[in-house]
């Protein structure tokens, strides 16, 4: 007999965050489910702090693996949290494929969920129950707010816009559907911080790219979910709370840091549309998207040869990839910028 959920976590260095995601979901869910916690290459004191706790827990019917005994390992049906220590860190898509690969036939449903994340009481349940009684649902998420201000929308999904981007749904959207009775909303894009995709989906459509190190992975994912005209919901009666700083990505954070941010968001974006776009309107496209990035870049930071070299360096990165491999991460996290 399939489980209902096998909830799918990464963590990188996290262990504080990773272990209160992991309580909330004990005290808040009632579905079945097996949690399946990848440590993606983290320094050895956060990977001792998780092990630490879950030998200590006794909620879980836990078991801990190492990538080779995790590898051969058929059956899992003892036990509701798997923990997985990879040596290696394999990037967001590469390290939910690990496990979803091997898991999906098992669940009639996988949860991508950040660890970083703390749900509320069934939260994963009533996205579970929706996504069951839906046969023309393939993937739902939820209300997604900041944890440390719960009245404060992070995401809840949204949908592409006609120049290759995507628009969110905004606060106001969602409290003119609620005070109208409606808790679903359709949104062809959601984000891979909290995603549950029906076994089905994997079938059809496959699994994560792992073009990209860090970042696009679920723009790239639920694009091709809209082409193979998969539908996709936000349920607004169902929050999780997200660990995200507001300042991120505000030139507050200092300008070398937004240019580098803006450098990798940006070269992922116009890569990713190789996929989706043929290749003459793929070149007319980027030059003007690159245009409008450069503008919005200048508007933020007032400094026109910061902009150029954004511009420049987006571009060129774009041009010569078709992916943005953990080297290529790190050559754009490094970047210097001297006038």
């Amino acid at each position: 007999m399939l489980d209902d959920v096998g909830i799918v976590i990464i963590n990188w260095n996290g262990a504080e965050d990773t272990i209160e995601c992991l309580k909330s979901i004990k005290l808040k869910e009632s579905c079945s489910y097996k949690i399946f916690l990848l440590d993606n290459g983290s320094k050895k004191e956060s990977v001792n702090e998780i092990e630490k706790w879950i030998m200590n827990c006794e909620d879980y019917q836990s078991l801990i693996l190492t990538k080779e005994e995790f590898e051969l390992r058929t059956d899992f049906s003892k036990y509701d949290l798997i923990f997985v220590k990879h040596p290696q860190n394999l990037g967001f898509s590469m390290g939910n494929n690990f496990i979803l690969k091997k898991i999906y036939l098992h669940f009639r449903q996988c949860l991508l969920l950040n660890n970083d994340t703390v749900v509320t009481k069934n939260a994963i349940t009533n996205m579970v129950n929706y996504l069951t009684n839906h046969n023309d649902v393939g993937v739902v998420s939820c209300n997604i707010r900041h944890y440390r201000d719960h009245l404060k929308l992070w995401n809840a999904g949204g949908k592409f816009t006609w120049y290759g981007d995507r628009k969110y749904i905004s606060q106001k959207r969602i409290d003119v559907a609620i005070a109208e009775g409606d808790f679903v909303i359709e949104t062809p894009f959601v984000t891979g911080c909290v995603m549950l995709i029906k076994q089905a989906v994997f079938n059809e459509v496959g699994f994560l790219t792992e073009k990209f190190f860090f970042g696009e992975e679920d723009f790239n994912y639920c694009k091709l979910l809209k082409e193979q005209g998969v539908k996709i919901v936000t349920l607004l009666d169902s929050t999780v709370y997200h660990k995200i700083s507001s300042s991120i990505g505000k030139a507050t954070a200092g300008k070398e840091m937004t240019m580098r941010k803006n450098i990798l968001h940006f070269t992922n974006r116009v890569i990713n549309q190789k996929e989706f776009y043929s290749k003459s309107y793929w070149f007319i496209w980027k030059y003007l998207y690159i245009q409008m990035v450069m503008l919005k870049f200048f508007k933020q930071t007032k400094d026109y040869q910061l902009t150029k070299f954004v511009g420049k360096n987006i571009k060129s990165y774009s041009l010569l990839h078709n992916g943005v491999d953990y080297e290529l991460f790190k050559e754009i996290n490094n970047l210097k910028f001297e006038k």
